[in-house]
């Protein structure tokens, strides 16, 4: 959300793209958290 802020409404699409790149390495913990969990939910 704040890159398409920065990116999209505030028109610096660099930056915007700055903090995407930054963010996926934070995120793909959680994702394999989530499924891993989910994996295990099924029957």
């Amino acid at each position: 959300m704040l890159a398409y802020q920065i990116g999209i409404q505030a028109g610096n699409l660099g930056r915007g793209a700055a903090i995407a790149l930054f963010l996926v390495p934070l995120l793909l913990p959680a994702l394999f958290i989530v499924l891993r969990n989910l994996k295990r939910r099924e029957y």
